[in-house]
């Protein structure tokens, strides 16, 4: 369905990697300062391999390599995420 990878792609790019983004930032200040402890250079890693995976669904989605149920999932796990409801 069209609308869903519209949907799903303009969520990721306007809402999660922007975020992903600002924290990547927050982090890269944080390692400027030298003030930064293994914890945030352990969630820089972790917050460039989300950016890196998250592209990479963008990616999906253009070469048309996930279902309509796998995006709609996405869609929904991400808005959960969102609205602060996800749950791990």
């Amino acid at each position: 369905m069209q609308i869903n990878k519209e949907k799903l792609t303009k969520m990721i790019e306007e809402i999660i990697l922007i975020d992903i983004e600002d924290g990547i930032d927050e982090i890269l200040a944080i390692i400027a300062s030298k003030k930064d402890t293994q914890d945030d250079r352990d969630e820089l890693g972790e917050l460039r391999q989300m950016q890196t995976e998250f592209k990479e669904i963008i990616q999906e989605v253009e070469n048309n390599e996930l279902e309509d149920d796998e995006i709609e999932s996405l869609i929904q796990e991400l808005t959960d995420y969102i609205n602060g409801d996800f749950q791990e």
